[in-house]
């Protein structure tokens, strides 16, 4: 497995030897032949915060509409080798899912649908989002040369909310490092400036950057929370200039606070997961 970022930190290679046995009267299977599959399967995290807490993989395929499994994948010393039987057709779906001891989805990702023809050898990634309430900084590693002028943009992206109107997040930094310069708000909430809101910053410490951002309530009708699913949203950029060489990591406080409509705290939220960044200022 591959963590994309510019530095891995933890690394599951996979390969998966999928053998596609024809069955004939199928309905998702061509021309009722078939042969051999073998199928190199790679597995991308896109973020590794979780990669130790995984304990279980399943895989769930899908012929159309029609799914089977999950099967339990073996999961040993961080790589997975498995055999499974999958029948060629023109609609075939692979779901992967990774999950803790608990039987928590921590990641989930797939590929498909797609044709799997009799005798064809395939190769193929899947990248695996997280599946949990998640408050990410990003890109995960960043390393920049300190001579110029250039600016480093730290995003602030949300992942697996339902209805989000609010939030509010301080975010540590290195002030020996890096000086914050300024935020500008994400798309997430606004939908793009299509709906209202009001952001508001708040520095009050030489080392974190506090800020929080709402949708405004409307008197002629309720205002919505926005939702967003793995693919994730984002709700601020965070822009900070160098000072001198080091390493920074941009971390939040565990004191983020996600709300609801009413004023609630949103669904999941005792379970949020807070991801950090770090930012590498090198010499010439």
């Amino acid at each position: 497995m591959v963590i994309r970022s510019g530095q891995p930190r933890w690394s599951l290679c996979v390969l998966l030897a999928l053998l596609a046995l024809a069955t004939g009267g199928c309905g998702d299977s061509p021309n009722g032949t078939g042969g051999m599959v073998a199928l190199k399967l790679n597995v991308e995290l896109e973020t590794p915060s979780l990669a130790s807490q995984i304990e279980v993989v399943t895989l769930t395929i899908r012929y159309g509409a029609v799914p089977v499994g999950p099967d339990t994948l073996t999961f040993a010393d961080g790589e997975i080798n498995d055999t499974v039987s999958v029948v060629p057709g023109d609609s075939v779906t692979l779901i992967l899912r990774a999950l803790n001891g608990a039987g928590l989805v921590l990641y989930e990702g797939r590929v498909g649908p797609r044709q799997v023809q009799p005798g064809a050898t395939l190769q193929l990634t899947i990248l695996l989002r997280p599946a949990v309430l998640m408050l990410r900084a990003g890109p995960l590693y960043q390393e920049i040369e300190l001579p110029g002028q250039e600016l480093i943009d730290v995003f602030v992206d949300i992942y697996n909310v339902d209805s989000l109107f609010g939030v509010a997040f301080r975010v540590h930094y290195d002030p020996t490092i890096l000086e914050f310069v300024s935020v500008t708000e994400g798309p997430f909430l606004n939908d793009s400036a299509s709906v209202p809101t009001l952001a508001v910053l708040l520095k009050d410490s030489a080392d974190f950057v506090a800020y929080s951002v709402t949708r405004l309530s409307q008197s002629s009708f309720q205002v919505p929370g926005a939702s967003t699913g793995a693919d994730g949203g984002r709700l601020a950029t965070l822009r900070f200039s160098k000072k001198r060489v080091g390493t920074s990591s941009i971390t939040f406080e565990s004191t983020a606070q996600l709300l609801d409509p009413n004023g609630r705290l949103v669904r999941n939220h005792a379970s949020l997961v807070l991801e950090s960044a770090t930012v590498r200022i090198t010499p010439n």
